[in-house]
């Protein structure tokens, strides 16, 4: 009988810093590592449908089920497996992404759980266009780099694209302006590119230049 565990693909992420420069739109599989939960309560208290998740260090999380939809892979998840199959005992595990990531990303899902559904991207080809971000998502994006990338890493790998586009946006209003020595000073990056190839990646994306 298919379960919440074995719905998911075992497959590697990538590097967030790449990851934005590129604008991920794919999903990002990393393994899964089940152990024994602890169990905690998140979201909105209200009496709603919960779906319980369960992150990488084994935190049982119950969310709404709304909620949790905004999530593109876990609301094809939940559709597939059916409301018998998601239970305390069989949760969906979410792999490499812990807890207090795991937490903002919800944080994000609840405060945006009445937002229209997201539709492909030939027809959200406008929100690449701009690095402009909400005042709401703006304070919630200021947190230290490494949350930053996990929540961009989390956001893809749950094909949350809305989510995936403000860390994205976060980024690159961090390097505008800015140049490739300044960039690599900001996120701690080694040099290993050859002239040739610094050229190339500048004009791939000339869009976050000058904004």
């Amino acid at each position: 009988m298919t379960n919440a565990a074995s719905a998911v693909t075992d497959q590697p992420g990538p590097h967030a810093f790449l990851a934005c420069l590129s604008e991920l739109s794919s999903s990002c599989h990393i393994s899964t590592t089940k152990q024994l939960p602890k169990i905690t309560m998140a979201a909105s208290e209200e009496k709603a449908q919960k779906i319980w998740i369960i992150s990488n260090d084994s935190i049982l999380i119950a969310v709404d089920r709304v909620v949790a939809e905004r999530s593109i892979l876990l609301k094809n998840m939940l559709d597939d497996l059916g409301d018998g199959q998601i239970s305390q005992e069989n949760p969906i595990p979410i792999p490499n992404v812990n807890e207090a990531v795991l937490r903002k990303v919800i944080e994000w899902c609840d405060h945006h759980r009445s937002d229209p559904i997201q539709t492909n991207d030939e027809e959200n080809d406008a929100r690449k266009k701009t690095t402009e971000i909400e005042e709401w998502d703006q304070k919630f994006m200021q947190v230290d780099q490494e949350m930053l990338f996990e929540i961009i890493l989390a956001s893809n790998y749950l094909d949350i694209k809305p989510l995936l586009d403000v860390g994205c946006k976060t980024v690159a209003n961090m390097i505008k302006g800015k140049s490739p020595e300044e960039i690599r000073k900001t996120f701690n990056i080694t040099n290993d590119f050859t002239p040739e190839e610094e050229e190339q990646i500048r004009r791939e994306n000339e869009w976050a230049e000058d904004r």
